[in-house]
């Protein structure tokens, strides 16, 4: 709270940036979750609740689809686990895993996971057991095939290493975007959940503040997904149907393959914003002055 107070005082004095109307969202987007396409303007709560389905884990779970990737099967899910829900075994899934639990209380292995508190577990990484203490919201994303072995040991060529066992949003610092390399503009705030080496995938939170200085439109050459934590945003995307613009709140997602300019003159947000991002390699930015939704990476 003394963060965000401290943040917003310090912008206030910029020109407050107007509303979006939410009719330029295109109308099909909200049954679109192909990662192949841009997927978002839409909330978490239009969506509807169905059985988590994978081999090896206990059934019980309920989960909302944000996207998916066809070829690969990895997914990303909003999911309800009820109180008392177990997993009593210890093991591993076939593919990554990642946990940012949102609300609720929930034990793995010797941890006690509540509101925003994170894990990464590698394909292959033997973790847990697992019992839910009370109703736990989360964000769940599987990088593949999320079916579970039990053993107690993991697999040999198990990146065990790069786990991340346990961060919380309140104990992680905030860093300027600009001072730590990923970002050319001023106004973003991150706390890096995880960062594999070698320009690896990327988990963080990014926070932006009412009165930023106006942005360039800015491209990806990785894909990228979010989720909105907390506050409110205008969010402007270059997309080939046309440009598009919709005010999120709380519980919009959206995931972006590469190289679409977003951002821009029009986004930002009247208040303040809190994300959640993923990007499947480090990210990097390319920064525009225009909107053409027809340039791609490498056309002319």
């Amino acid at each position: 709270m003394k963060l965000r107070l401290l943040l917003t005082i310090l912008f206030a004095v910029a020109a407050p940036i107007h509303s979006a109307s939410t009719q330029y969202a295109p109308a099909s987007s909200s049954r679109n979750r192909d990662r192949s396409q841009y997927v978002g303007f839409f909330n978490e709560k239009d969506l509807a609740w169905r059985p988590f389905e994978a081999k090896g884990v206990p059934t019980g779970i309920q989960v909302k689809l944000l996207s998916r990737d066809g070829e690969s099967g990895a997914v990303s899910l909003v999911a309800h686990l009820p109180a008392g829900w177990r997993n009593a075994a210890t093991g591993y899934h076939a593919s990554d895993m990642e946990i940012f639990v949102l609300t609720g209380a929930v034990k793995i292995g010797d941890r006690r996971f509540t509101d925003r508190c994170f894990t990464y577990v590698p394909a292959g990484v033997s973790y847990g057991p697992v019992s839910v203490e009370k109703e736990t919201m989360a964000l769940w994303f599987f990088d593949g095939d999320a079916s579970f072995t039990a053993s107690t040991a993991s697999r040999p060529e198990a990146a065990v290493d790069r786990r991340v066992e346990f961060k919380s949003f309140y104990e992680e610092p905030w860093e300027a975007a600009v001072e730590i390399g990923f970002s050319k503009a001023p106004g973003i705030f991150m706390k890096i959940l995880k960062r594999l080496p070698n320009d690896g995938p990327m988990t963080w939170i990014a926070g932006s503040f009412a009165g930023r200085p106006p942005r360039k439109y800015e491209a990806h050459p990785t894909a990228e997904e979010a989720w909105l934590l907390e506050g409110e945003f205008n969010l402007a995307e270059c997309l080939p149907e046309g440009f598009m613009i919709r005010h999120l709140t709380e519980g919009n997602y959206f995931y972006r393959p590469p190289h679409i300019r977003h951002i821009g003159p029009a986004s930002g947000s009247q208040s303040y914003a809190i994300w959640f991002f993923r990007t499947p390699a480090k990210l990097a930015s390319e920064y525009f002055d225009d909107c053409d939704a027809l340039l791609r990476k490498g056309e002319k």
